[in-house]
C-alpha cells in the first residue's frame, strides 16, 4: 500500500489528531516538524530541550538529515522522492521496539498524506496568489478597483498605503539552495512582520524575496529599525542562512504606484550594494546622486574620477599615504570632522591638516560649494567603479 493509498483512510483527521493518536499508542512524546524543519505540531509533554536542538541545528538537519542526531528518532515524512517533513521521537531508534517501529511507520504514512494533501492545497492557492501579486507589483489590471476587487479574495487591502520592500541573497547560491533559502527567508520574515504589522504580504520572485508591509503608523526610519531588527533576530534563529541585503522603495498612496515601488525597492538593494556590499538597507529615497551615476558608462566614470582624483591617487601611490581614503571617509561623515577622525583613528586637527593638505593637492577650496559637490560626485563615481569591477 503507497503512502498516498494508506492515507485515504486518515484524510478526515488533523495532523494534530494523528500525531496524538501515534503518541498514545506509542507511548512517548512526538514533534512534527514541516520540509524545512519548522515545528508544525508537538504534544504537551515533548522535551522543550530536544525542541530547541533542533532549531539550533536545523540546517545540520535540512543536509544530514537523522544521522547527526544519534539520541532521537527521526523518521522521514517522504512519499515519491520529496520530503515533507519529519517525525520525531526524543529517544534512540534502537530503543523502540518492533511493535512501536510498525506503529511509527503506520502512523507516519498517515502524516506524510496529511502533510502531502495540505501542500497540494496550499501550492494551489500559492499560485492564484503569487499570479495575483505579480500582476499587483507589475501592474497589469485595467483599473485600481479591479486590483482591490481582487485583492480581497485573500483579505489583501491593496487600496492602502504600502511600504515594498526587496530582500536579496549576498552570495550566489545554486537553485536548490535558493528555493530551500528562499523558502526559510520568506517563512521568517511573515513570522517577524506578523508580529508588529496588519498582514505583511510576501512573494518569492526569481532570486528575490518582495514584502507589502502596511503603512499604518510606520514612518521610513522606524521601518528601518524594524529591517535591522529582523536581520538580527534571522541570523540568531537561521545563523546557516547566508545574509542578504534589503532594498525599500518610497511609500505610494495610490494602488497603482504599488508598481513604482517595486521597481525602487529592485534599484535600491542594486545600488545599496556600492555602500554596503553585504547585509545592506538601503531606502530609495536615500541614494542621492548614486541614481544618477547607475545610469552613466562605465568608461565616462572612469575618465571623470581620473579627471578629477588623479592627484591625490597619484600623490597616494609615490608617498604610501592615504588620502584619497580620507576625503572618501570624510564625506561619507557629512563632512563631520569629529565623526570622520573617529573612523580614522586620528586626531580631530590631525584631519583638519589632512584636508588641508587634500586642498593644496587638487588645488580646490573644499569651503565653496561647487568644489565640493564636484569631489563628492568624484568620490561618489569611484564607490561605483570599484564595486562594477569586483
Amino acid at each position: 500500500m503507497t503512502t498516498i493509498e494508506a492515507g485515504l483512510s486518515s484524510a478526515g483527521f488533523s495532523i494534530e489528531e494523528q500525531m496524538n493518536c501515534a503518541a498514545h499508542a506509542l507511548g512517548l512524546p512526538l514533534l512534527v516538524l514541516d520540509a524545512v524543519g519548522t515545528p508544525i505540531a508537538a504534544t504537551a509533554d515533548f522535551p522543550s530541550d530536544v525542541l530547541a536542538l533542533l532549531q539550533r541545528n536545523r540546517q545540520v538537519l535540512l543536509q544530514q538529515g537523522s544521522a547527526s542526531f544519534p539520541t532521537l528518532t527521526l523518521y522521514s515524512l517522504a512519499q515519491a522522492n520529496a520530503t515533507y517533513g519529519w517525525l520525531v521521537l526524543p529517544t534512540a531508534s534502537e530503543h523502540l521496539s518492533l511493535q512501536q517501529e510498525d506503529q511509527l511507520a503506520q502512523f507516519g504514512s498517515n502524516i506524510t498524506f496529511l502533510l502531502w494533501h495540505r501542500q497540494e492545497i496550499d501550492d494551489h492557492d500559492r499560485r492564484y496568489r503569487e499570479h495575483f501579486l505579480y500582476d499587483l507589483i507589475y501592474h497589469n489590471f485595467e483599473s485600481s478597483n479591479e486590483m482591490t476587487a481582487l485583492g480581497r479574495l485573500w483579505n489583501y487591502h491593496v487600496d492602502r498605503p504600502h511600504y515594498v520592500v526587496v530582500a536579496e541573497f549576498d552570495l550566489t547560491r545554486s537553485a536548490e539552495q535558493l528555493s530551500s533559502h528562499l523558502a526559510l527567508l520568506e517563512q521568517e520574515a511573515i513570522r517577524f512582520f506578523s508580529r508588529h504589522l496588519l498582514q505583511p504580504i510576501s512573494l518569492m520572485l526569481d532570486d528575490q524575496l518582495v514584502l507589502l508591509l502596511e503603512q499604518s503608523d510606520l514612518c521610513r526610519q522606524s521601518l528601518c529599525s524594524m529591517v535591522e531588527r529582523f536581520q538580527h533576530e534571522l541570523h540568531a534563529r537561521a545563523a546557516f542562512l547566508p545574509t542578504s541585503s534589503i532594498g525599500i522603495g518610497r511609500l505610494h498612496r495610490a494602488p497603482a504606484d504599488l508598481c513604482r515601488s517595486f521597481q525602487e525597492a529592485k534599484q535600491a538593494v542594486s545600488l545599496g550594494r556600492y555602500r554596503h556590499p553585504t547585509e545592506g538597507i538601503t531606502l530609495y529615497a536615500d541614494l542621492g546622486i548614486l541614481k544618477l551615476l547607475s545610469h552613466v558608462r562605465t568608461e565616462e566614470l572612469d575618465d571623470f574620477c581620473q579627471e578629477t582624483l588623479a592627484p591625490l591617487i597619484d600623490y597616494d601611490e609615490k608617498n604610501d599615504t592615504a588620502y584619497l581614503r580620507t576625503l572618501e571617509v570624510y564625506f561619507e561623515e557629512n563632512e563631520s570632522l569629529p565623526a570622520a577622525a573617529q573612523r580614522l583613528f586620528i586626531h580631530a586637527n590631525t584631519l583638519r591638516n589632512h584636508i588641508r593638505k587634500i586642498s593644496e593637492l587638487l588645488d580646490a577650496d573644499l569651503t565653496l560649494a561647487d568644489h565640493r559637490v564636484l569631489f563628492y560626485v568624484a568620490c561618489q563615481s569611484l564607490r561605483v567603479l570599484r564595486y562594477l569591477k569586483q
